[in-house]
């Protein structure tokens, strides 16, 4: 706006052509629109890319596949192929998955040898239950970047060497 007008320019002008006070509050409504929008696009995302935890019971594998690849910020995404094709051969809904354990995932078909990786996602698992009035419970159990979890006593930095 300034480059194309001074204030000398500004001044001279009639009135009746100033309608930029106009023009800004509808630039201001305008604005104020496209930030609804954005909020509520960005609202529909989240829905659709973060399962309610209150429903995991009602989980199929998609929606279990969708909730893991989130946790620890992606940390069991190289797991994902192995985790679905377990589920499915195994037939594993969300109702179950709390009920998994260690030798569970350690075996066919999952064949999890980190035994961290798969502590962790038992613990994640488990918290299903803990967290069934939480909706944002995977904020809860997620691993900062240089925080410490406590793992039955032994402190991690989320990973197990």
């Amino acid at each position: 706006f300034s480059a194309n007008y001074s204030e000398q320019q500004l001044r001279t002008m009639p009135l009746d052509a100033l309608m930029i006070d106009d023009e800004l509050n509808a630039f201001d409504r305008s604005v104020k629109s496209f930030g609804k929008f954005v909020g509520d696009t960005g609202t529909c995302v989240h829905s659709l890319t973060h399962p309610d935890v209150t429903q995991y019971k009602n989980w199929d594998v998609d929606q279990m596949c969708q909730w893991i690849s989130l946790l620890h910020d992606g940390l069991f995404r190289p797991y994902l192929t192995v985790l679905r094709n377990g589920f499915e051969s195994d037939c594993i809904n969300g109702e179950l998955l709390p009920l998994l354990t260690e030798v569970t995932l350690r075996n066919e078909p999952f064949k999890i040898t980190n035994f961290g990786h798969r502590r962790m996602l038992l613990l994640a698992f488990q918290s299903l239950q803990q967290n069934i009035n939480k909706p944002n419970a995977i904020e809860t159990f997620n691993v900062k970047d240089d925080s410490l979890i406590e793992v039955e006593g032994v402190k991690t930095d989320g990973f197990y060497k």
